[in-house]
C-alpha cells in the first residue's frame, strides 16, 4: 500500500489467508462504511507490517499508520482472525464492534489496540507484546450507552483519568474562586454527582482542605485554609464522590487583602420624605459598594469613591422604616469583610402653627402670653428665634425659646407698643421660617376698635343706597365666608340719624353666611355700623331686609371675611347725615389699607 485505503459505500474488503501487506510510510487502512473480511488461518496467517520489512530491509515500530474502525463499520461482517499486526500505530476502533480472534499484535508505538468509550469488539486468543503499551488503551470519560469490553487476551488498561459508567461527576465552579494567602475561607464546590463526597486533596501542603458537610448532588461545602507561603497563582485539586474521583483546574491564589473600615458618616440622620447628600469615612474604599436593608424605605444613587471616601445620595420615602438603619459598604475586589455605619430616620419635620399668633394686640406696653406650636412632635429639640420689622409697633420676648424633642409648644409674650401694623418673623437652625402680620389697633372714644380681616381681591366695589327704612330696624348682613371668621365690634364713633338705609353691596365666594342682628350691647341712636365687605370677582347685591326689628340703638355687629391680605377698618367720626342718607363705601383691593 503506497498510499491510504478507505472501505466506503457499504463495501468489504476480502483479504485471503497466506496474505501479506506492506505499508509504506504514513499510510492507513480505514473501514469507514463497509468492512473488512481478513480471515487468515493458523496455518496461514496474514500479515500487516512495514513495507521495509516486505523489501527484506529492516523495519521499525511506526514505520506505517494504522488499521481504522470508523463508526459506520459494518461490524457484523468485519473480522480479523489469525493475523500478525506489527511496525505500525497498532488498530484503532471508534463507535465499532470488530471481531478480533487470534491476533498477534508486536513491535507497535503507542497500545496495541485504542479503543473509545462507545465501542464493544471482541475476540479470543489475542497477544500482545513489544508495543509501547501491551493492551487495549481506554480514555478517560463516561460510559453513556450499553458497552462491551469483549477482547480476550490483551488487557484493557486506563492510562489517566476516570472512566465512569453513566455521567462523571463534574465540577463547574468554587465559590469564591479566589482564595487569600493566611485567609481561611468557607467555600462551597458546585458540579454534578458530587453525592458521596468524603476526600479533597490539593498538591501542596500549605493548602489545608476539609469537607464541611454531607453536600448534596449539586453542591459539597469545604474550608480551606491557605498558608502565608503558598506561592500565587493557580492551584488544581481533587475531589473523591460516590461516582468516583473528580478534578478541577483549580483555585486562584492571591495576596491577602487589607479588611475595609469606615470610622464616620456625615451627617448622621435622615427624614422621611427627604434627600441627603452623605459622606463615608475610612480605608480601602476605592470602588466600594453601599447598600441599605430591603425593608428600611431608604435607598442610594450617586455613589462615588475615593480609597478613604465614599459619597452618595440617601433618599427615605415617605413610610421609611424609623431609628437606626445600616448603612452596608463592601469593597470585595480590594478588602476583605464589610463594615456599617448607622443613620437615624426621624419622621417628617414638623411645621410653625403661625395660627395661634395673635393677629391683633393692644397697644398698651402690656406683655400678653400666647402659645406657638408645632404641627407634630418631634425626636430633636428646635430653637425659634423672633424678630418684629418694626420693633417700635410690636415686641416679642422671650428672644429665643426651645421647643423640646417630644413637646409641640412654648409660651412666648407679645406686646403692643404704639398703633399700626408689623411683621412677626420666627427663625430656626432646623424648621422652615415663618411670618405673620400683627396689629396694634387704635382706641376711639374709650373702645377698642377691634382689627378686621378683609380679603379685598383686586376691584373697589362701592356700596350703594337702596331704601329707608324705620328706626330701629336690623339690617341683616350677609357677608363672604373665605378663610377665618374675624368678629367686628361696633364703636361709639360716629352718629347716623335714626332710619338711615345701610344698603351694601358685597362679593359672595363660595357660601352665604347671613349675620343675625344681636342684642349684645345697646348703642344710642343713630350710631353708625362700619361694615367692611369681600370684594371678589363680581358685584353682589345684598338687599336690606325687616326680618327683625330691635330697640332703637342696639348693636348690630358683623362678621367680615379675611382673603389674603389683612386690611384693618376703623370706624369714622367724619360726618353726620340728615336721615335716609346713603353712606357709600369702598371696600378694599389687595394690598392697601383702606378706612
Amino acid at each position: 500500500m503506497t498510499a491510504d485505503v478507505v472501505i466506503q459505500n457499504g463495501a468489504m474488503l476480502t483479504i485471503e489467508p497466506g496474505v501479506t501487506v506492506g505499508f509504506d510510510s504514513g499510510t492507513n487502512l480505514t473501514i469507514g462504511v463497509g468492512a473488512l473480511n481478513a480471515r487468515g488461518t493458523a496455518g496461514q496467517p496474514i500479515l500487516f507490517t512495514s513495507s521495509l520489512e516486505v523489501a527484506g530491509n529492516t523495519p521499525a515500530a511506526g514505520d506505517w499508520g494504522q488499521i481504522r474502525f470508523l463508526d459506520l463499520t459494518n461490524d457484523n461482517t468485519s473480522i480479523i482472525e489469525h493475523a500478525g499486526i506489527r511496525y505500525g500505530h497498532g488498530i484503532s476502533i471508534q463507535s465499532a464492534s470488530p471481531t478480533f480472534n487470534y491476533l498477534q499484535i508486536d513491535s507497535n508505538l503507542g497500545a496495541a489496540i485504542n479503543v473509545d468509550l462507545n465501542s464493544s469488539p471482541k475476540g479470543i486468543g489475542n497477544k500482545a507484546s513489544g508495543n509501547t503499551l501491551n493492551g487495549i488503551s481506554v480514555p478517560p470519560g463516561d460510559v453513556l450507552g450499553t458497552v462491551t469490553w469483549g477482547i480476550k487476551g490483551i488487557p484493557y488498561v486506563v492510562e489517566a483519568g476516570v472512566v465512569s459508567v453513566g455521567a462523571s461527576p463534574r465540577i463547574t465552579a468554587v465559590i469564591p474562586s479566589e482564595l487569600q494567602q493566611s485567609q481561611t475561607v468557607d467555600a462551597v464546590i458546585t458540579g454534578d454527582r458530587l453525592a458521596g463526597a468524603d476526600a479533597i486533596r490539593f498538591g501542596t501542603s500549605e493548602i489545608n482542605a476539609v469537607l464541611t458537610g454531607a453536600g448534596s448532588d449539586t453542591e459539597v461545602p469545604v474550608r480551606i485554609t491557605v498558608g502565608a507561603l503558598q506561592p500565587l497563582g493557580n492551584m488544581p485539586f481533587d475531589l473523591k464522590t460516590a461516582a468516583g474521583w473528580v478534578s478541577y483546574a483549580g483555585l486562584n491564589v492571591i495576596p491577602l487583602k487589607p479588611t475595609i473600615t469606615v470610622n464616620s458618616v456625615t451627617p448622621d440622620s435622615i427624614r422621611r420624605s427627604e434627600i441627603k447628600s452623605f459622606v463615608i469615612g475610612g480605608a480601602s474604599l476605592l470602588g466600594a459598594q453601599v447598600s441599605v436593608s430591603v425593608n428600611s424605605g431608604l435607598s442610594v444613587s450617586n455613589l462615588r469613591s475615593t480609597d478613604t471616601s465614599v459619597s452618595f445620595d440617601l433618599s427615605a420615602t415617605a413610610s421609611a422604616a424609623l431609628g437606626s438603619q445600616a448603612i452596608t459598604v463592601k469593597n470585595s475586589a480590594v478588602a476583605n469583610g464589610s463594615a456599617a455605619m448607622l443613620v437615624n430616620v426621624f419622621d417628617l419635620l414638623p411645621r410653625l402653627n403661625t395660627a395661634t399668633i395673635p393677629a391683633a394686640v393692644i397697644p398698651d406696653g402690656v406683655a400678653r402670653p400666647f402659645q406657638l406650636s408645632l404641627s407634630n412632635p418631634d425626636t430633636v429639640d428646635h430653637t425659634l428665634n423672633f424678630s418684629t420689622l418694626d420693633p417700635t409697633i410690636v415686641s416679642v420676648s422671650p428672644a429665643s425659646v426651645t421647643i423640646p424633642a417630644g413637646s409641640i409648644s412654648a409660651t412666648v409674650n407679645i406686646a403692643g407698643l404704639k398703633p399700626g401694623y408689623t411683621m412677626l418673623n420666627v427663625t430656626s437652625p432646623t424648621l422652615t421660617a415663618a411670618s405673620k402680620q400683627v396689629y396694634a389697633t387704635t382706641l376711639l372714644n374709650g373702645g377698642v376698635v377691634g382689627p378686621v380681616l378683609s380679603a379685598p381681591t383686586g376691584v373697589s366695589v362701592p356700596y350703594t343706597a337702596a331704601s329707608v327704612l324705620p328706626s330701629g330696624t336690623v339690617l341683616p348682613v350677609v357677608s363672604q365666608p373665605v378663610g377665618v371668621n374675624t368678629p367686628f365690634t361696633a364703636s361709639l364713633s360716629s352718629v347716623l340719624p335714626p332710619g338711615t338705609a345701610v344698603p351694601v353691596v358685597s362679593q359672595p365666594v363660595g357660601v352665604n353666611t347671613p349675620f343675625t342682628a344681636t342684642t349684645s350691647s345697646v348703642l344710642p341712636p343713630g350710631t353708625a355700623v362700619p361694615v367692611v365687605s369681600q370684594p371678589v370677582g363680581v358685584n353682589t347685591p345684598f338687599t336690606a331686609t325687616t326680618s327683625s326689628v330691635l330697640p332703637p340703638g342696639t348693636a348690630v355687629p358683623v362678621v367680615s371675611q379675611s382673603v389674603g391680605v389683612n386690611t384693618p377698618f376703623t370706624a369714622s367720626v367724619s360726618s353726620v347725615l340728615p336721615p335716609g342718607m346713603v353712606v357709600p363705601v369702598v371696600s378694599s383691593p389687595v394690598g392697601v389699607t383702606a378706612p
